[in-house]
């Protein structure tokens, strides 16, 4: 099992990178991988206060607003995963208000779909669906994966992973990040089929330079965890959920996925 430190030295190469650029133009770019690495690590607050930064300079430099949309976009999306729903809900609401770009409102119904407004992100699915039927990656990642979390709500896992079967030969490119990895795997999970639940999560930390700061690539460890767990692995479950607490040894303490694997290592000893 590869350390859970080896994840993010591809972002902090990069913000290294970027400091030491020293041009106008780079700041925004800066920080958004700053928000990415600090989510990743569930340092919530921090990644907060970076995305309102960005949208801060924004309005500032009289840039688009797609760009800042787009980050608190993908900020609700990682709120929807950790469990913080209220926030979800407001970096959705904000992103809509900057932008209403395309990027901007799949990862809004992707946010809705997580946590649980069923009827919102359905509609949105619908009407980008209609409106983009020609965007390959759009129709063959982003859609199925929302698509699927949508299934996930109606207890329906099978379908969530018949649905992204379309999204495999697509799942490395930077549209898609491997999410849709990730979602199968919680949905093989929620079919009780735990080696395949582990291959996905497994796949996704394999990939580690197309994953980068996605805070999914930091919940694929909690994923494997519960895969082994299922499949009463008592020791390779240990390990995992070890290196899902060691690479959020500096979360908020009150983050809700963080307490509920907390409950469930507790129950493991």
């Amino acid at each position: 099992m590869r350390s859970a430190s080896e994840p993010e030295l591809a972002i902090e190469t990069q913000i290294a990178s970027l400091r030491s650029v020293g041009k106008p133009g780079y700041e925004g770019v800066f920080l958004s991988f700053e928000a990415g690495l600090s989510a990743y690590h569930e340092r919530v607050q921090k990644s907060r206060e970076i995305t309102d930064r960005i949208t801060a300079l924004a309005e500032r430099t009289a840039q688009r607003n797609d760009t800042a949309g787009e980050n608190d976009a993908v900020q609700a999306i990682a709120e929807a995963l950790f469990g913080n729903r209220v926030e979800a809900r407001k970096r959705a609401a904000a992103a809509l208000k900057l932008s209403s770009n395309r990027r901007v409102q799949i990862a809004v119904a992707a946010t809705e779909a997580l946590e649980g407004d069923t009827v919102r992100a359905q509609a949105l699915a619908d009407d980008l669906e209609k409106r983009f039927p020609d965007d390959t990656l759009f129709q063959n990642c982003l859609l199925p994966m929302t698509r699927a979390q949508l299934a996930l709500n109606h207890s329906d896992p099978e379908t969530a992973i018949n649905i992204l079967q379309r999204a495999k030969p697509y799942e490395l490119a930077v549209e898609d990040n491997l999410v849709s990895a990730f979602v199968r795997g919680n949905s093989y999970l929620a079919a009780n089929s735990p080696a395949e639940a582990g291959a996905e999560f497994q796949r996704v930390l394999d990939h580690r330079p197309v994953v980068l700061s996605a805070p999914w690539g930091a919940l694929a460890h909690l994923g494997l965890a519960r895969a082994y767990a299922t499949q009463g692995d008592t020791a390779k479950a240990h390990a995992a959920y070890q290196d899902f607490f060691t690479l959020w040894k500096e979360a908020d303490p009150d983050v809700p996925i963080l307490i509920q694997a907390k409950s469930e290592y507790a129950k493991l000893q």
